[in-house]
C-alpha cells in the first residue's frame, strides 16, 4: 500500500522512543474506533469515517507533536497550544 511506504518515510531515522510514542498514539486511537492514517506532504493525518480528527505535525527526538482541531482556543491551560 502506498500510504504505508509514505508513512515509513516519515518514521525513517526516528529514535526508538519516538517510534514507540507514535505507535502508542495510533494504537490508543484505534481503541476508540476505526481510523485511517494518511500522509500529506508535511504531516500525517488521522481520520475517522467522517473527518480528519488529528494531525501528527512533528516527530522529534523524544516527542511527537499532534494537532487536534478544536472549535475554540483554550489559552488558559498548559496542555493545548491550538
Amino acid at each position: 500500500m502506498e500510504h504505508n511506504h509514505q508513512i515509513a518515510h516519515f518514521l525513517a531515522g526516528k529514535s526508538p522512543h519516538t517510534l514507540m510514542l507514535f505507535h502508542h498514539f495510533i494504537n490508543e486511537f484505534e481503541k476508540i474506533g476505526e481510523i485511517t492514517i494518511e500522509p500529506t506532504k508535511t504531516m500525517i493525518g488521522i481520520s475517522n469515517a467522517n473527518k480528519r480528527i488529528a494531525w501528527v505535525t512533528q516527530l522529534g527526538k523524544n516527542f511527537i507533536h499532534v494537532v487536534f482541531p478544536f472549535r475554540q482556543a483554550y489559552h488558559d491551560n498548559m496542555c493545548f497550544q491550538k
